[in-house]
């Protein structure tokens, strides 16, 4: 049996913590694992805090306004 994985890494480490997402593409299901090796230091309530400033700067570029404008605009260019 052969499984099709999305694996995301965010672009930033933050304090040693990095956040992986893993989604099966044909189902949709989502798995989050939290990679801690070196953040050995950190208490449970900074890794957390850590945790949770990472997910808010999660945004992939296309979704931020201007780019789905020029997105929308050159993919009116191409089909007119």
């Amino acid at each position: 049996m052969s499984v099709n994985l999305m694996i995301k890494f965010p672009d930033r480490l933050l304090n040693g913590v990095l956040e992986v997402e893993a989604t099966i593409v044909a189902t949709g299901i989502k798995a989050t694992f939290v990679v801690t090796r070196h953040a050995r230091d950190l208490s449970e309530k900074q890794l957390k805090q850590a945790v949770e400033h990472m997910q808010a700067l999660k945004l992939h570029p296309r979704e931020e306004t201007q780019n789905r404008y020029l997105l929308r605009r050159a993919n009116d260019c191409i089909v007119n």
